[in-house]
């Protein structure tokens, strides 16, 4: 079952052209999409959830299935885990026709991460870190606008937190991702890793498939 994924296919083998004009514009510019009409209540009550534990919060932003979201809180159990994603279906072993999970320091939502990128950024409430965790690469080169340092929200992204980290199985997308940071003056490194200690069943699926695995780090600006 979980040997058997196969690499990123793509036309594109190196760090788009358009990347750079494409960042700097999304830097210069606010994004101003009018939020979905219940992000903000729901932003709400996961703040004031957060809060009530008075621990240091990780965002697990797009955690899928939630399971990521769980190690992490295994991991971490001084800390407080936000899992979020938008899917409904993905996070039905914890949310029936339920918005929110809480349980202990593990809170899962289903949620528009645009709109809670956007709504953290206007609060006071400080991340710890965040994990990327093998988001989707959108892996066509006419796909580049798609991916989370090409969207217009990176700038917003980044107010999250210092600290962050992705985790991809594509090259491509690693050094786009460090190239993006570097273009908002943030100091970032990409590098190879292994692990048999899981922190989501992609990562498992494609160490057992034998990919080479990438981990981009940012906490400080340059």
């Amino acid at each position: 079952m979980f040997g058997n994924s196969k690499p990123v296919s793509s036309q594109q083998t190196g760090v788009a052209e358009k990347l750079e004009a494409l960042v700097r514009k999304h830097l210069q510019h606010d994004f101003r999409k009018p939020y979905h009409s219940f992000s903000s209540a729901l932003f709400e009550k996961i703040d004031r959830l957060a809060r009530q534990q008075a621990c240091p919060v990780i965002l697990d932003a797009g955690c899928g299935t939630g399971a990521s979201s769980r190690e992490l809180a295994r991991r971490y159990p001084d800390r407080v885990i936000v899992g979020i994603d938008k899917s409904q279906h993905r996070l039905k072993h914890y949310l029936q026709e339920e918005e929110l999970y809480c349980k202990n320091n593990l809170i899962l939502a289903r949620a528009e991460l645009v709109d809670f990128w956007r709504l953290l950024a206007e609060s006071d409430w400080e991340i710890e870190k965040q994990y990327i965790l093998y988001p989707n690469p959108w892996p066509k080169p006419e796909q580049l606008k798609r991916r989370w340092y090409a969207h217009p929200v990176f700038p917003t992204l980044l107010k999250a937190g210092m600290a962050l980290e992705l985790r991809t199985n594509w090259k491509v997308y690693a050094d786009e991702f460090r190239q993006a940071l570097t273009f908002a003056s943030r100091r970032a490194k990409v590098e190879t890793f292994e692990t048999n200690s899981f922190i989501s069943p992609f990562e498992r699926k494609f160490t057992e498939s034998k990919h080479t695995l990438y981990k981009v780090t940012s906490d400080t600006y340059s």
